[in-house]
Parts: C-alpha cells; structure tokens; sequence
C-alpha cells in the first residue's frame, strides 16, 4: 500500500493591522503628558518640602504690641461736692473755691452760690455761679414755665434775651441769655417733678465781663458736667403710722391725713368684728362731702383668707339672683364679681390682691383690695374707684396707684 505524504498543517498567522503615522502620535502623545505630569508633580513636592523647610528655618515675626492710649485727665477729679438732699441733686466745685447760701435775693427760690476764693471787689475779676431752684407744677413744661418768666420781665430787657434747646445730661434743658448789665450773664434752666433748677453765670461788676468770660465759662460748663440728680426713694418724706396694739407700721404721703374711723361689729364683715378702721385722706379733699380715700379694715378673725374670699363669692352669686328680679330696681345690671386674685410677695410679706366689681348702687363700683394676714388679725387695704365725682375729677384713680407704693412700706412688728 502506498503510504501518502503526512500533510503539514499550515501555520496560520494573524495579519496584525498596520499603524499609521497619526496612531503613533497619539501613542507618544499620552506617554509625553504622563511624563510632563509626573515631572510637574515631582516638582510641586520638592517645592512644597523646600517652602516648609524655609518656615522652619526663618524665625516668625513677633506681634508689634498695641499702642495703650492714657485716659484723658479728669480735671474735676480733686473737686469738691456739694450735695442737697432736700432738692435732690449733687454738682462738684473747685477745692478753692467757697459756697454761700444767702437767705434772700433778687430771684425767687432756694440758692446756693459758688465763687472763686478771694474778696468781693469791684477791682477785680470776680463773678460767681449760682443754682437756683424754683417750684413750679409739675404738670407745666419747662418751655411754659420760662414763655411766663420771660413775660414778666421790661420790654427793653425781653428784646435783648436769646433762647436755645439744649440737652443737659439726658434732660432737656434751655440756655437763655440775657444782656450783660442785667442779674444773670447765662443762665442754664432744666426741670424734674416740681422743681426748676437755674444754673447761673453772673459778674459782681458788668464791667468786668469781656476778663472773666473765658475763664468763667471754662469752670461754668465743667460744673455742669458734673450735675447730677440722686436717687432718692419716693417715700423718704412720708409719715409713718405704728400701731403698737395689732403690731404693725406702714408709711404714706405726707399730703395725706390719717382718720381713725369707728370699730364695726360681727354683722357687718362675714360675722367678724372690726376692731379698728383708718382712712387715708388727700388734705385738699378733707372738706368734700364725698371724698375718694384708702382704707384699712383690721378684721379679728383666725380664718383664712381664702375663706374669706369664698364667703365673698357665695355673696356675688346671691346678689346676682336677686338682679334676675324684674322687681329689683338694678334689674338687669351687671352683678357683683371677683374679676382677679393673686398672691404676691412685697417687703418679704405674702399679700393677696384682689380686685372685685361691686355692682350697682355705690358710689365707686370699683375696688382694689390688698389681704395680709398674721395669727388672729386679717389686715384688708383697699381704695374705691371708678366713678366721676364733680368735687375732685375722677374719683380714686390717685388712691388706687398710691396704695402699692404704700404697701412697699408696710412691716409687721415684733
């Protein structure tokens, strides 16, 4: 048999494409920007580590210290002060300088006069500063107050005084001037309450005021820079009642008048006598028929104030079924009511406030009610209010603010 050829397998071999010329520019092109991004970011370290290694080395800067600015001398700071309780204010004064309070003058008003130490001579440059307090209603503004000064005054001397608005430590105030030959050279005019305090600027001699107005107004406008008005509590002048019987005392306004009333029986407060009873009068009101006041019931009872007050309420709800009678005269009208009650502490003392309409018939529907207790005694304060009386405006309104401030005052013995 005759053997055939083994036939070799051929070898097949895969054409690899051709690269073109623009292929292999790409391929060189992204070989490029990888080198030049890796050279940058060797550099950027080496830049970095070279940047920290230079801090490392320079000593840093120390902070320039800050300029310190010295205060500004005080020239009033060795100054003398004056202070007056009675008009409630207080004004420094060179320590050479002396005060005289003359009893009389040509103005009107309480004064107080500041000079320079040396003697009063016609020959020298001598003038003094002054402060003169007038009484004035505490109601008038202070522009009124002047707009009536001003009037009384000559013609010839209206004619020649200027006026200007000013702001004298956080008052309004006014500066007036006058002309030389007259009392005051400036005059300086501001209000509180009842009083108007004048600071005044004034010669001994006319002739002498072109040489003593610089220096003048120097220790003038340095003065009232240092005006001030004290803090004085409002009930630093009241009157104080002390009752030594039911151990208490409180104090009240010195315009007012304490009225002892007469004692009321069991049948009149919820089956509890009232052993004593006060009043609280404004003088102006002594003589009105039916004049408002600010009363003070003490009520010997051990109960406590919350029964009391229950007691009240079981009577508004009877006084309000006999309304619904059409026969009642009051048909019709609102009822008595509680409308609040609320336990306060004043001077460390527990009081209970109550305010209550009384329903129709009275005089002052109104009624404010202040209840401190102690072992076997109810104090009630109370002030009517509410109704227009023709004698003294609107009736009570005054009592009902004033018996607050009171009650800050009141302090049970020992």
């Amino acid at each position: 048999m005759e053997e055939k050829p083994e036939v070799q397998p051929k070898e097949i071999v895969e054409e690899q494409p051709k690269t073109g010329f623009l292929d292999k520019l790409k391929i060189h092109k992204f070989k490029i920007l990888g080198g030049v991004l890796g050279i940058l970011v060797v550099a950027g370290v080496a830049f970095g580590a070279y940047q920290l290694g230079q801090r490392r080395i320079q000593p840093q800067p120390s902070p320039s210290p800050e300029a310190v600015v010295s205060p500004t001398p005080d020239p009033t700071a060795d100054w003398l002060i004056y202070t007056n309780t009675e008009y409630g204010y207080s004004i420094k004064y060179p320590k050479d300088w002396n005060t005289s309070e003359p009893e009389e003058g040509p103005e009107e008003g309480k004064r107080i006069n500041f000079h320079p130490w040396q003697e009063r001579s016609l020959d020298k440059v001598d003038y003094q500063i002054s402060i003169i307090i007038n009484e004035a209603d505490s109601e008038i503004t202070l522009s009124s107050w002047l707009d009536q000064k001003i009037e009384s005054y000559p013609s010839e001397v209206k004619e020649l005084i200027t006026r200007e608005r000013i702001v004298l430590n956080n008052l309004e105030g006014e500066k007036v001037l006058e002309e030389p030959s007259q009392a005051g050279v400036y005059n300086i005019y501001t209000k509180k309450g009842s009083y108007v305090y004048n600071f005044m600027l004034a010669p001994y001699s006319p002739q002498n005021l072109p040489q003593l107005l610089p220096e003048s107004l120097d220790y003038f406008n340095l003065m009232l820079s240092t005006f001030r008005f004290l803090e004085i509590p409002e009930t630093q002048d009241w009157l104080t009642y002390r009752s030594e019987d039911y151990k208490f005392s409180f104090s009240y306004p010195n315009n007012y008048r304490l009225k002892t009333l007469s004692p009321l029986d069991e049948s009149y407060f919820i089956n509890n006598p009232i052993p004593a009873r006060f009043e609280l009068v404004q003088n102006v009101y002594l003589n009105v028929g039916q004049y408002p006041a600010i009363t003070l019931n003490v009520v010997a009872t051990e109960k406590m104030i919350e029964e009391l007050l229950s007691y009240i309420e079981e009577m508004n709800e009877a006084a309000a079924e006999d309304l619904k009678d059409p026969e009642n005269i009051y048909y019709g009208e609102l009822p008595p009511k509680i409308n609040s009650i609320e336990e306060v502490t004043v001077s460390n003392i527990k009081m209970t406030i109550v305010e209550r309409y009384l329903g129709p018939g009275g005089p002052n529907p109104n009624l404010l009610e202040y209840y401190l207790a102690n072992s076997s005694y109810v104090l009630i304060f109370s002030a009517n209010y509410g109704t227009y009386n023709p004698d003294v405006g609107q009736d009570g309104v005054e009592e009902k603010e004033l018996l607050p401030k009171i009650l800050t005052t009141f302090q049970f013995l020992d």
